[in-house]
């Protein structure tokens, strides 16, 4: 299984997420795409969708809603940080489920909090 890892290009330097980039490792052909910050989220879309990944993660960023739609891949999974969107809205919550995004949460309740509306998450 061919996966893409989008993540934000500061991990790189503080290495906080090389727990879970050595477990998809052992497991899965990952490969890397760098955002470089919060504000700045371009990523090249085109260039993900030749490569036809079997899975696109995005760890703790992602992109709008509507820009989601762009991927070809209908396996987009989320894996967010717990502080920067907790005060989300379930309508905001709702239009990334429609959009077919899955969640691995590590915050159980992040979890609990979107049972509601039945989000794919995983905790």
């Amino acid at each position: 299984m061919k996966i893409a890892f989008i993540d934000l290009s500061y991990h790189k330097k503080t290495k906080s997420n090389d727990f879970f980039k050595d477990f998809l490792e052992s497991n899965f052909e990952v490969e890397y795409h760098w955002i470089a910050g919060w504000k700045d989220r371009s990523l090249n879309i085109n260039a993900i969708n030749a490569a036809n990944y079997d899975a696109i993660i995005f760890f703790q960023v992602i992109l709008k809603p509507g820009e989601m739609k762009l991927f070809d891949c209908q396996n987009l999974i989320w894996v967010p940080m717990y502080d920067s969107v907790i005060t989300k809205s379930l309508f905001n919550w709702f239009l990334y489920k429609i959009q077919g995004v899955k969640l691995i949460s590590f915050s159980k309740f992040l979890h609990d909090k979107l049972a509601p509306i039945k989000f794919n998450s995983l905790h």
